[in-house]
């Protein structure tokens, strides 16, 4: 069992060296995960603070609507959807700075963007899969990219945990997400001009 554990996980390493695009793929999403699961938790607490329960409801129920609205998006290139994503990080970094005017309005913009990500987030999955032109196995880079979720995920929330526990100021928490959060745009913009470059695939005869 433990032989078979550790094949997995070192094919899911060659798999993440030895294909570019792959690795530029799980960079991107590593960076945006992780940003978004580091503020997560104080958004958590801001958003029990300063919103109704009915408001709290209505985020919820346009978080579920990502699959809903996915074939609308069905042929659209998958380069703009990786150029929206960048877009949406840096209209992220920006809301940054309502924490400071108004931590209210500051609320709802971030949980909107939250929102329009997690759509993003799924068209983007979809769209990759079917473009990804490369020697990957489907079941691998599947697998890849939850591991890159996940891990993500722990790290950004066990770090903010860490840094809450020891007293750190939430404020600064925006300076480093931003500082990562141009990394992650960098990435998007990087990926979204390579699939650019990708022919589409080809319909079924």
């Amino acid at each position: 069992m433990k032989s078979t554990v550790k094949t997995v996980y070192i094919s899911l390493f060659e798999e993440f060296r030895t294909h570019p695009m792959v690795r530029l793929n799980a960079l991107s999403l590593f960076a945006v995960v992780l940003i978004d699961w580091m503020l997560m938790p104080l958004i958590t607490k801001l958003e029990g603070t300063y919103l109704p329960v009915y408001m709290i409801g209505f985020f919820m129920l346009l978080s579920a609507s990502d699959g809903i609205v996915q074939p609308i998006f069905k042929e659209v290139s998958l380069r703009y959807v990786y150029y929206a994503s960048a877009l949406l990080d840096t209209l992220q970094i920006f809301s940054y700075a309502l924490f400071w005017l108004n931590t209210e309005l500051f609320v709802y913009v971030i949980l909107l963007i939250f929102v329009i990500q997690a759509v993003i987030f799924e068209i983007a999955r979809i769209h990759t899969i079917d473009r990804f032109n490369l020697s990957v196995e489907l079941k691998s880079f599947l697998i890849l990219r939850t591991t890159v979720i996940s891990g993500a995920t722990i790290i950004g929330t066990l770090f903010t945990m860490v840094y809450d526990f020891f007293g750190g100021n939430p404020e600064y928490l925006f300076y480093l997400t931003g500082v990562l959060g141009i990394w992650g745009i960098v990435l998007q913009i990087r990926l979204g001009y390579l699939f650019g470059k990708i022919p589409p695939p080809q319909p079924p005869i």
